[in-house]
């Protein structure tokens, strides 16, 4: 069932995707995303803080979905978390409500902010809201797909979506009236899209397509030797991030591969970090209680 609930969740899983200029190297947002990468959960709150008065109200608080939606779910679903990841996601609703012609921004702003809705939906079992949210996505895919060559948080956004729903019209039969409904996917091009956008100068980017594509390898296709190559590639790009270092060592484990000094440098990097709250510190405890 995980695997299905996972599947569901999946369209547009991508944290942050927005206009070309959105997610800029050196922009506001590309930094707070990199700090939330290195595990920087502070120099992120800093950033946005420093930072709001020079962005529009709908990106600083889209910036704080991103910012806790990572703390709700590394730190074992706090309740305090959820409540501002909600507080937020009002905010942003309200604030691009019949303005998402306005600019390409606005447009992935609302958009994006729909997709953590529905992962939120279906993290917490509640999949009848978690598919109003995908509908209400799906129905607004349609610009992404037509001009993902356009630019590459299109083809982003695009790709995430045709390979979910490819993937699940063929292998899940009873959910097929629902993809009866929305924009065909197609499970190979939106592969194919990934991993051209893993090859990206801008680096956030990049690590967003690799992470997704690691996902998809792990929790879908069952090819850990694929996923291996990219979190090795993640872990080297973000040291500190133990959420990525855990995912690598489960892939070696599946593998049936020698992890001992990878589970050590885990245990170090654990007593290294500064979590925000004990169940964060209870969470990243053991990396097998990543997921």
């Amino acid at each position: 069932m995980k695997s299905k609930v996972f599947l569901l969740g999946f369209v547009l899983l991508v944290t942050g995707l927005r206009a070309q200029d959105f997610l800029a190297p050196g922009s506001a947002e590309y930094r707070v995303l990199d700090a939330i990468h290195r595990f920087d959960y502070k120099e992120a709150r800093r950033i946005m803080e420093t930072e709001k008065t020079r962005i529009s109200p709908a990106e600083y608080h889209f910036l704080k979905v991103n910012y806790f939606w990572w703390l709700w779910v590394s730190a074992q679903k706090v309740p305090g978390y959820r409540d501002s990841l909600i507080l937020h996601m009002n905010r942003v609703d309200k604030l691009t409500e019949g303005r998402t012609k306005e600019s390409a921004k606005l447009y992935y702003i609302r958009l994006m902010n729909y997709g953590f809705r529905y992962r939120l939906a279906f993290k917490e079992e509640r999949f009848v809201s978690g598919l109003v949210y995908a509908q209400r996505t799906a129905n607004r895919i349609r610009y992404a797909l037509d001009n993902a060559q356009k630019s590459p948080f299109l083809k982003l956004t695009a790709a995430i979506y045709l390979f979910s729903t490819g993937y699940g019209r063929e292998h899940y039969w009873y959910l097929r009236p629902y993809f009866m409904l929305i924009p065909e996917g197609n499970q190979s091009l939106g592969l194919r899209y990934l991993h051209e956008l893993a090859r990206s100068d801008n680096e956030v980017l990049a690590t967003e397509a690799r992470y997704v594509l690691a996902r998809i390898y792990m929790n879908i296709l069952n090819r850990y030797d694929k996923a291996l190559e990219l979190l090795e590639t993640l872990t080297k790009r973000y040291p500190h991030n133990l959420f990525y270092l855990a995912l690598y060592i489960q892939s070696k484990e599946k593998l049936n591969m020698e992890f001992t000094a990878d589970a050590q440098r885990y245990v170090i990097g654990f007593r290294q970090t500064e979590f925000l709250l004990p169940a964060q510190r209870n969470y990243y405890a053991d990396w097998r209680n990543i997921e």
